[in-house]
């Protein structure tokens, strides 16, 4: 018996007698104890996917109305909603990241921290040039 493209039949489970569903290429897609029971699994399968069909449609004529509002912008300008996403982005980054250090290199050619380079001038500075000739 075919129903809804699907071709019903009996087969045999050990000692039992099953009911399945057959698509066109011979797969056994649904299983059950009774006819009725074939027939409601493929009812549902069948608007299951319909469902999913509304969804998508619904979704790509969303894309598409978005396509139309947008204004028309300069060749090598971003969309609109990527400028909006990258100014929100900045403002993210600038509250949870501290402000970049200063890096320097030192004598012996490592790098020295901005702190660490202040901290050597204010001790050449405590000194003078007779202060270290005297000690």
């Amino acid at each position: 018996m075919i129903y809804k493209k699907f071709e019903i039949s009996l087969s045999q489970n050990g000692e039992s007698i099953m009911h399945i569903a057959r698509n066109y290429a011979g797969v056994v897609i649904f299983r059950g104890d009774s006819e009725e029971n074939v027939k409601e699994l493929i009812d549902k399968s069948i608007n299951e996917q319909e469902k999913l069909e509304k969804e998508k449609e619904e979704l790509r004529r969303k894309k598409e109305e978005a396509k139309q509002n947008k204004s028309k912008r300069g060749l090598f300008q971003a969309p609109v909603e990527e400028v909006e996403e990258k100014e929100e982005v900045k403002k993210e980054e600038s509250v949870l990241t501290s402000p970049h250090q200063r890096v320097t290199r030192g004598p012996d050619g490592k790098f020295i921290s901005k702190s660490k380079l202040e901290e050597q001038q204010e001790e050449e500075k405590k000194k003078g040039f007779w202060e270290k000739l005297t000690s």
